[in-house]
């Protein structure tokens, strides 16, 4: 088991909150966690670093949200690793794991 600490538990409960789609699928932003919590950009990138280190969170820079230009030149989209699917009650089901809340 992999131990948070409170700041990374409200920012993986945030992404989790954001993603309402299929496993896998995310389009959820830095930004995006930044309005659904207290803490500001440079809080939550920290965080983030942090949550990659432990494979809770990934980014793929080559995905991004698109932007009015048409081009994907937006911010990058923030994904659960998999192994913290089981923290995600919809996802946990289709995956056929044990639904594990953070808190």
């Amino acid at each position: 088991m992999t131990t948070l600490t409170k700041k990374e538990t409200a920012v993986l409960q945030a992404l989790i909150d954001g993603l309402y789609a299929e496993p896998g699928f995310s389009d959820v932003t830095i930004s995006d966690l930044v309005n659904a919590t207290d803490m500001t950009m440079e809080t939550i990138k920290g965080v983030l670093g942090s949550l990659t280190k432990k494979g809770a969170v990934w980014s793929d820079d080559d995905y991004r949200v698109s932007t009015d230009s048409g081009n994907m030149d937006g911010e990058v989209i923030m994904y659960l690793g998999d192994s913290f699917t089981k923290h995600h009650k919809e996802w946990a089901a289709e995956e056929g794991v044990t639904f594990e809340p953070l808190s």
